[in-house]
């Protein structure tokens, strides 16, 4: 069977988020905010647009299994998560092999440069998406503080939400971009297998979470 291209892949892609958007009964203005930076991605870098929405639909899919988390937060967080990327240099978002620390100091701005360009209109989704990064290996990257106002209980609920976010990117970015961090000198995708043994690695708090949606054929 012939690989979809990119191309094939994000018509597929959008088509399946427009019927969660009906199925979550997702607002028309918050709808066409999605969609609107989502088509900026696909025109700046198609591969990161449909890995944003790739962890969107799998958010969607985490939150109703666990009953525990609003799928419309997850949809937001998971599709806002890397809008940033629209303000790095497309080289270096194609790059495989080893990065430079000029390269990774780049990148680590995506994060301030994605909480910046949607904080006036999902406040609460750019804190989710920015904290997600705080989870992942190695960051050093700029995070925002939180506004005095925020009560204890909402920053704990950003944090573990954020903590979710960054649990289902790690997932689609072992499975689909092929890099040397888990196989240095063979860039590379790590197999289903391989991402579960890295996600419980280096999200050992969220094991026995990994282990179900695993069972359950989610991850």
């Amino acid at each position: 069977m012939t690989e979809l291209t990119q191309a094939q892949q994000a018509q597929i892609l959008r088509a399946t988020l427009e019927g969660q958007y009906y199925k979550l009964g997702i607002e028309q203005a918050n709808k066409d905010s999605i969609n609107c930076y989502l088509d900026l991605m696909a025109a700046h870098h198609l591969p990161t647009h449909n890995h944003e929405v790739r962890c969107a639909l799998k958010g969607i899919e985490l939150a109703e299994f666990t009953s525990s988390n609003d799928a419309k937060t997850m949809l937001y967080g998971n599709a806002f998560h890397d809008l940033g990327k629209l303000l790095v240099r497309i080289e270096l978002l194609d790059k495989t092999g080893e990065w430079t620390p000029e390269d990774r100091a780049e990148m680590d701005n995506h994060t301030q440069y994605g909480f910046e360009l949607v904080r006036d209109k999902h406040l609460f989704s750019a804190f989710i998406a920015a904290y997600s990064h705080s989870f992942k290996r190695g960051f050093k990257g700029w995070i925002p503080e939180f506004p005095e106002n925020f009560s204890p209980g909402t920053r704990a609920l950003i944090l573990y939400d954020a903590s979710l976010v960054s649990l289902v990117d790690c997932r689609d970015s072992a499975l689909t971009r092929p890099n040397e961090r888990n196989s240095p000198g063979n860039p590379r995708c790590l197999s289903r297998e391989e991402a579960l043994d890295m996600l419980i690695r280096e999200h050992a708090h969220h094991k026995f979470l990994i282990e179900r949606l695993a069972k359950a054929s989610i991850f």
